[in-house]
């Protein structure tokens, strides 16, 4: 037996121990088998969507650290959005009722991220309001609805507004220290938003650029940092330290902010995260991580090339041979997700559960065959 199908063998006998099953595994890897993959993970997102229109990151047969319908929300629009548009039309109604949530959860300022408790208010509040306003978004943009218009500028003047005057990014707070990863998401959320022709202030273009070059590492300046400013301690020094995770992330803001070009840093940045394919490891050691799998998968096929081939080779297989379908998803379609635990615990799995990791797989996902398979106009 190769050891391949000793790992796939191993990991179908540990699923049924725990009570879930694998969704059908393609027989092979192309357009037709992946868009299945995506059908079965918005059908799972469609039976677990709330009567007032939102997703919740709890509540779905795990105890996650942290809450927020409106990144929920947001993360399960796009994914319906970016999916095919045979399957925007068949689930227009989902798609709709999704938005009217984010519309009137959306606060005098702008601000689509609705309160929680006190720890997801103090980490994931921008994080849930970037996702929530990339949704709109690309949903105005989509769907030509003009009712869009006023909310999504009011979610970007929001951004605008709560952007670090000297750094130049966002972190936590409105205009309180800066960070990569979240500083990413709001330039995710920009980009979207101008492909969409809602007005974003040169203002923030121009911290981003500031706030990247801050991350640059000395010496290695295509390798991006979380934080430079972090402090010295054991627990915040890793910030100051380059990642593959955050060059991705700095790449994507670099890009977005010098008008969607690659140089030749870019593509050097693309050698570095090339050095951290996507594998599954052992539980004592896991190294499943479909934030850095996701943001990777937009810097690697903006840059292209044999890089962004190989990466989409590594990761598609994994992603669909790691979708699994619980007995609860019996009626009609099948619906099939990714859990927290499964071949490897993710590594924000607990932090915000399946309906967080079933999205950003079929985002993932949703991003490959984009690039890989461009679909003829339907």
């Amino acid at each position: 037996m190769s050891q391949m199908a000793l790992r796939f063998t191993v990991l179908f006998i540990v699923l049924i121990h725990h009570g879930v099953s694998l969704a059908d595994q393609p027989a092979q890897i192309d357009r037709v088998t992946s868009e299945k993959a995506i059908s079965r993970g918005l059908i799972y997102l469609i039976d677990r969507q709330n009567r007032n229109g939102s997703w919740s990151l709890q509540g779905h047969g795990t105890d996650v650290l942290l809450h927020s319908d409106s990144a929920a929300t947001g993360l399960c629009l796009l994914a319906f959005l970016e999916a095919p548009n045979s399957m925007r039309q068949k689930h227009d109604a989902v798609i709709q009722s999704g938005i009217e949530y984010l519309v009137n959860v959306q606060d005098e300022e702008g601000n689509l991220y609705g309160s929680e408790n006190d720890v997801s208010d103090n980490s994931v509040a921008f994080y849930s309001h970037a996702i929530a306003t990339r949704a709109l978004c690309d949903a105005l943009r989509i769907r030509k609805d003009p009712a869009l218009e006023s909310p999504a500028q009011r979610a970007i003047d929001y951004i605008a507004a709560s952007q670090h005057r000297m750094r130049g990014g966002w972190r936590y707070t409105p205009q309180k220290s800066s960070d990569t990863s979240v500083t990413c998401q709001m330039a995710l959320a920009c980009a979207a938003a101008k492909r969409a022709d809602v007005q974003v202030p040169a203002a923030i273009d121009e911290g981003l650029l500031r706030w990247i070059k801050f991350c640059e590492m000395p010496g290695t300046p295509q390798q991006y940092r979380y934080n430079p400013f972090a402090p010295d301690t054991d627990t915040q020094r890793h910030g100051r330290w380059p990642s593959p995770c955050m060059t991705a992330a700095g790449g994507l803001i670099r890009l977005y902010a010098n008008g969607n070009i690659p140089d030749q840093r870019d593509r050097s940045s693309s050698e570095f995260i090339f050095q951290y394919l996507p594998q599954f490891r052992v539980r004592s050691s896991p190294r499943r991580d479909v934030y850095y799998w996701y943001l990777s998968t937009l810097f690697m096929n903006r840059i292209g090339g044999e890089y962004a081939k190989r990466w989409q080779d590594t990761l598609l297989p994994m992603l669909l041979n790691s979708q699994v379908r619980t007995a609860a998803d019996t009626s009609g379609e099948p619906g099939a997700s990714w859990q927290i635990d499964y071949p490897d615990p993710d590594r924000w799995g607990m932090h915000a559960g399946p309906i967080y990791l079933t999205a950003m797989h079929v985002l993932t996902i949703e991003s490959i065959i984009d690039q890989r398979w461009p679909s003829t106009p339907e």
